[in-house]
């Protein structure tokens, strides 16, 4: 169990991991949905296409990892075997500048959402970018971060459909460390 958390979890037992996610974006109208099911912090740590679950899940105790206080936590729990913390905003970079590429090729319209894993826990950087900021692992991160957008924002240009793009960039509340 997960002490002073609204919500405990203490076995994924009646987790079926070979079924259909319900609620995913292809279910709301998104044509579609590569993500993860939260944050980067919070488990089942895997991948899910178009509502189905990516890779062989191996189920874990549930708990918190706290690694150090700089940013390296997140709550341990079911893994995919091949799934790293570390790749994640890499891979999605990867599949949201592909769609782009595909989606320009087209003459429709079309509408990408693309909600990075930042800047939640845990601020993993790749080796490329570790150390870059001289600020630490979030330092670091917020440079992986704006590395990654800008990777979006040159697929926009290489696509030639930037004069028809609306790129809107947010931000959430910020860290909570």
């Amino acid at each position: 169990m997960i002490e002073g958390k609204r919500w405990a979890i203490t076995s994924s037992a009646n987790i079926d991991y070979s079924k259909p996610v319900a609620g995913s974006p292809t279910y709301h109208g998104f044509d579609y949905g590569y993500f993860i099911s939260g944050s980067l912090d919070m488990f089942p740590h895997c991948f899910i296409e178009n509502g189905n679950i990516k890779g062989d899940i191996e189920r874990r105790p549930y708990g918190m990892t706290k690694k150090n206080n700089r940013g390296l936590n997140y709550h341990e729990g079911d893994i995919a075997k091949d799934f790293k913390h570390v790749d994640v905003l890499g891979i999605f970079t990867d599949k949201a500048t592909k769609y782009i590429g595909d989606m320009s090729k087209k003459d429709d319209p079309f509408f990408l959402y693309f909600p990075m894993t930042e800047l939640y826990t845990p601020w993993v950087s790749t080796k490329e970018f570790i150390g870059i900021s001289q600020a630490g692992y979030y330092g670091d991160f917020v440079v992986m971060v704006d590395a990654m957008i800008h990777r979006v924002l040159q697929s926009i240009d290489d696509a030639g459909i930037r004069e028809n793009t609306i790129v809107i960039i947010t931000s959430n509340n910020g860290s909570d460390q």
